[in-house]
């Protein structure tokens, strides 16, 4: 089968990028043609050393002035999505294929709740939907579309992400210059929009646990993942530097490798480095060993369709706290590998559905029990590991196959309404 695939580029190493270039290659492994359109991605097509085409953008970002070319010369049977399909953008993608009588198959991203209407004009256009999680497959459902409706998790690489050896862990501390702390808690999470990712609960939330235990500040550190200067999201490095946490929250940056093939973390204001952002992304390998030095991994969200960071600290055996909304229960709360810290209020949005906003305070007592009940960690850890093994690739791979098979076959039938005549 024809398959294309439409999302941010491979090597981007966005969250859509980590996802769908696995489901490329699982896909090309099954021996699909697999053609990857990646909205990152210019110059003339070419084949990557995996078999899959890789196509570019022209001058409109979400390909309106491309895809159906694309789509006709490559002789597309299927087309699958991996974007933010409720932007405006997107919308000219369901009458193309059904004008060219291409089925489309579209992973759906729902972080709010109820689901929102700008989010069901595509969906009813779609002829297959994919849920990265329970939560979402639950806010599709119960918006009453019934039918091709799907259940496929993100998936992790767990040859990669898993427990490293006490080396690999203590290199990765000095890099980040906290060799001397006792209770090191990361949050990866990106600084897009003030509306995603409640770094402001966060900072209260630590500010807090340091006004209440006496020896936190000087056995205890927040590492944040993120971009602090990113376009559209929060100033937090003028919010940690107001709340006077400067010393007690650090960002990462990144530096060349030494053969400089790759980029690596390094500590905030190394003068070799810089900041860290969204489109230098650090390879699985680093990732893997931001992951392994905490005792804790923390997603203070206004909402998430899945968060694949957790996913990757759960796999490296790293306890999760997060916001109890969306996917936290069925990441956190019920295989009991970490804790949710309560919603305080809700607030609805441009796009009519509801997200949710952390209590810092019940966050802070997340922190607490972390900080304080190491054997509560450890417990935490084991079933982390043991819940992560439903995410491997191999697995998750099988059912996005499975997937297209029913596609495929789907194809050979009668369907008056999708203007297929079948064999």
């Amino acid at each position: 089968m024809r398959i294309m695939i439409f999302s941010n580029s491979i090597q981007g190493r966005y969250g859509y990028s980590n996802v769908f270039g696995n489901v490329a290659k699982s896909l090309k492994q099954a021996g699909h043609s697999v053609y990857y359109f990646g909205m990152q991605d210019l110059g003339p097509p070419w084949i990557d050393e995996d078999g899959i085409v890789r196509l570019g953008i022209r001058y409109h970002g979400w390909g309106a002035d491309c895809l159906e070319d694309y789509l006709r010369i490559y002789s597309i049977e299927a087309l699958l999505t991996g974007m933010d399909v409720w932007l405006d953008d997107a919308q000219y993608i369901p009458p193309l294929c059904k004008k060219l009588k291409i089925p489309l198959i579209s992973q759906i991203t729902v972080n709010s709740s109820p689901l929102s209407p700008f989010l069901a004009r595509f969906v009813q256009q779609a002829d297959y939907i994919v849920c990265p999680s329970k939560f979402v497959y639950n806010e599709i459902t119960n918006a009453g579309f019934g039918g091709d409706v799907y259940n496929i998790n993100h998936g992790v690489d767990t040859n990669i992400f898993k427990p490293l050896s006490e080396e690999e862990k203590n290199e990765m501390k000095r890099k980040l210059k906290v060799e001397d702390k006792e209770f090191i808690a990361i949050t990866v999470m990106r600084n897009k929009s003030h509306l995603q990712k409640d770094f402001a609960a966060l900072f209260k939330a630590w500010k807090s646990c340091l006004e209440s235990i006496p020896e936190f500040a000087q056995k205890a550190i927040l590492i944040c993942l993120t971009d602090y200067n990113e376009p559209g999201g929060l100033l937090i490095n003028m919010l940690r530097d107001r709340t006077g946490l400067t010393p007690f929250i650090k960002f990462v940056w990144a530096k060349p490798t030494k053969d400089l093939s790759s980029l690596e973390m390094t500590w905030e204001g190394n003068p070799e480095g810089m900041l860290h952002n969204a489109n230098i992304n650090f390879n699985a390998y680093e990732m893997a060993k931001f992951y392994n030095i905490a005792d804790v991994h923390i997603i203070s969200t206004f909402g998430e369709s899945a968060n694949l960071p957790t996913i990757e600290a759960l796999a490296c055996g790293t306890p999760c706290i997060f916001t109890a909304c969306t996917t936290g229960p069925e990441l956190v709360d019920e295989p009991k590998t970490g804790l949710l810290a309560d919603v305080v209020t809700t607030l609805t949005t441009p796009i009519i559905s509801d997200i949710f906003v952390t209590d810092a305070n019940s966050l802070a007592e997340c922190i607490k029990k972390m900080y304080e009940d190491k054997e509560f960690r450890k417990e935490c850890s084991n079933r982390a590991l043991e819940f992560s093994k439903n995410f491997d690739w191999n697995i998750i791979g099988k059912k996005w196959v499975e997937l297209f098979e029913k596609v495929s076959n789907d194809m050979l039938k009668l369907d008056y309404q999708r203007g297929r005549l079948g064999v």
